[in-house]
């Protein structure tokens, strides 16, 4: 397997993996997953998010209180259409500036980042991107966890480097993700047309 492969797989196990549990974590702090499993059931739901849930999101729904396998998609959906969080500086869909650390502002940098691996090839993962990322990742969660009041998400980054990676599976999945539905459209396609250090 040769590194470029190699680096991308390590980055997809951000996307797949670290970022989800991420944004489970601050939809969790905003609405208890009973009350969410509550409103869904007594169809209470803002009109504007039931517009937006497809028949996956409405599957995951069901699975409530259980948010273990909630994406990142269906909790920035939540999160935003049910008007939890204020939107980001930058609004939904843009890149934030270096200086925007709200939560939201974080939010918004893990669906760039999570596109920007799902639809980069192998041979565009240098060494010198795949540092940066890293980086980039660990300044998130350093905030995250410093308003969540936590360190749960340091702790899920540490255990992502423990972990055996399985490359080629992990390659495949991005893949698949890439030829479904990258996360957000309208944000991927703001991505590839913008060249910006802080999209992450």
């Amino acid at each position: 397997m040769d590194g470029a492969k190699q680096r991308r797989a390590q980055l997809g196990v951000f996307v797949l993996r670290l970022f989800p549990t991420i944004v489970q974590l601050i939809l969790k702090y905003y609405i208890a997953p009973v009350r969410l499993k509550r409103m869904f059931l007594d169809k209470t739901l803002k009109k504007q998010l039931k517009k937006q849930l497809t028949d996956v999101d409405t599957g995951l729904m069901k699975m409530l209180p259980n948010m273990d396998d909630f994406t990142i998609e269906i909790c920035y959906k939540i999160l935003r259409f049910e008007e939890l969080i204020k939107e980001p500086k930058c609004k939904w869909g843009n890149i934030p500036h270096e200086t925007e650390i709200d939560i939201a502002d974080d939010i918004q940098r893990i669906i760039n980042a999570s596109n920007e691996v799902i639809t980069k090839k192998s041979e565009e993962i240098t060494q010198i991107v795949h540092e940066s990322f890293d980086a980039n990742v660990k300044r998130i969660i350093e905030r995250v966890d410093a308003y969540l009041y936590g360190d749960t998400c340091q702790q899920s980054y540490q255990n992502l480097h423990i972990q055996q990676i399985a490359v080629s599976e992990l390659l495949e999945i991005l893949e698949e993700i890439k030829q479904k539905h990258p996360i957000e459209g309208k944000i991927l396609k703001q991505n590839q047309s913008t060249k910006n250090k802080n999209a992450v």
